[in-house]
């Protein structure tokens, strides 16, 4: 991992001269007319079992085919209509304060997302997608319904284009102004190999790259890969003594197992992290590629987790929480759940000093000196109480939660949102409080649990006093 020690106007993090080009994108344009074919193949899958039912139940009275042809024909062109009709009636164009998108057959919309709501851009390539030398972007936004925009799909080179344009008016980066304030960094930069999956850009430095045996290493130590071979051996046992009856029950979950090992292999497979002007870029993926770019003031907070079989290779997993990624363009939307992750796994000692460089903190130090619960905690939560801690410095409050699987969860303090304390009958007796730190939705949760009473309403106040004063200074 390594930045370089200043940005020079020649050097990585300079704003590209595209970013600046507006009059270009001012005129509508239309997406690639191939564009067409790839979402079709998105609406056949699904289409899928309604063709089928059209091709057994289409035949004639006499059993000739020629009715289920009719309807598959039929259906095709209605297809082929509507996605051209689709294609020539979507356009989008760049304003100065905003990007806009035109849609509609029947009833024309138009959406906006100015600049400053803008939270992230991604680059997707899914399999169909690459054949074409296509991809799609997606512009994730503050507020509104759906919560992020989507263009699919653009050429390659034209979406990577946008993307720099878009990054480049939605505000700098802290990094921009120089790495002065982050330490010294702890190893040089990896050699990037070209092309995984994509390659890297003029304009950024490489930070991390996942090795293929330690990322293959890790799925091998996921729990879900131990259900799946308890299922297979289960299910044989099973129908070796009682028959395939009782071993049918097994089947859903070996399976499910199964897909959710292969769709976290394809997706997290290659991963590599660099920084630039415009802020962090992700890129992942086998068959389907992703290329993020989260401008890091969009980070709400960080998580260092490490599952019970991870721990002792060393290895943990970092995870995130990003403004704008709650609704419908992050977690919750099929196919897109790779948002919450920054890297699927990293040696502890690395996350620790990649996330202290990027918050300009002692996170190490911080992590090593951990205040833990009180003693009669133990009265409310049994050994766990040791897997509780939490510290702070100047820049950012860090909690500890987990006793077999160890969660870090860090929030710069300008990030905190608000703060709630709880206390309930078991805890006022034994004069114990826990505290919650609000931050976005996402994967990280902050908590000070099963802390001192007096403590935490110490906590409470002094928290609010230094988020404030940090939101102050941003």
């Amino acid at each position: 991992m390594g930045l370089p020690d200043d940005l020079s106007p020649q050097g990585p993090g300079t704003q590209p001269a595209a970013a600046l080009d507006l009059a270009a994108w001012s005129t509508p344009r239309r997406l690639h007319p191939l564009s067409i074919v790839v979402n079709l193949t998105r609406l056949l899958r699904q289409l899928l079992p309604i063709f089928l039912i059209a091709v057994i139940g289409g035949r004639t009275a006499d059993g000739s085919p020629y009715g289920s042809l009719i309807g598959v024909g039929v259906s095709a062109v209605a297809l082929v209509g509507g996605g051209f009709l689709t294609w020539l009636r979507t356009k989008f164009s760049i304003s100065a304060t905003e990007l806009r998108i035109d849609s509609g057959l029947l009833t024309r919309q138009s959406r906006t997302a100015a600049f400053d709501r803008i939270q992230a851009v991604d680059v997707n390539q899914q399999l169909v997608a690459r054949l074409f030398g296509l991809a799609e972007l997606r512009v994730q936004v503050a507020g509104g319904k759906k919560g992020h925009f989507l263009l699919a799909c653009l050429g390659q080179a034209e979406a990577a284009e946008l993307r720099t344009v878009l990054l480049g008016h939605i505000g700098p980066d802290p990094v921009a102004a120089g790495l002065s304030q982050f330490p010294t960094p702890v190893a040089p930069a990896p050699a990037y190999q070209a092309g995984v999956p994509y390659g890297i850009e003029p304009d950024e430095w490489p930070m991390v790259e996942v090795p293929d045996g330690r990322f293959i290493g890790s799925v091998l130590l996921s729990i879900s890969i131990w259900v799946a071979v308890l299922a297979g051996v289960g299910g044989a046992v099973a129908l070796s003594i009682v028959g395939p009856v009782a071993a049918g029950g097994l089947v859903p979950l070996l399976l499910g197992a199964a897909g959710y090992l292969a769709d976290r292999f394809q997706r997290y497979y290659g991963a590599t992290l660099s920084i630039s002007a415009d802020g962090l870029r992700l890129r992942h993926g086998l068959l389907n590629r992703f290329a993020q770019t989260i401008p890091r003031d969009r980070v709400q907070a960080y998580q260092i987790r490490e599952p019970l079989l991870w721990r002792a290779a060393g290895w943990a997993q970092i995870r995130l929480n990003v403004a704008g990624y709650s609704k419908g363009g992050g977690r919750g939307e099929a196919g897109e759940r790779n948002t919450s992750v920054l890297l699927p796994v990293v040696p502890r000692a690395e996350a620790f000093a990649l996330l202290g460089y990027l918050t300009g903190s002692g996170l190490e130090s911080i992590s090593d000196a951990l205040a833990p619960a009180p003693r009669r905690a133990a009265w409310r939560v049994g050994p766990w109480r040791r897997g509780y801690g939490f510290g702070y410095d100047d820049h950012v409050l860090v909690t500890r939660t987990g006793l077999f699987r160890r969660e870090h969860s860090i929030v710069p303090h300008g990030k905190v949102q608000s703060l709630h304390l709880v206390q309930g009958p078991w805890q006022r007796a034994l004069s114990l409080s826990t505290v919650r730190v609000h931050s976005t939705r996402g994967p990280v949760r902050i908590a000070l649990k099963q802390r001192d009473a007096a403590e935490a309403e110490h906590f409470l106040a002094a928290q609010a006093e230094r988020s404030a004063a940090h939101r102050r200074a941003l």
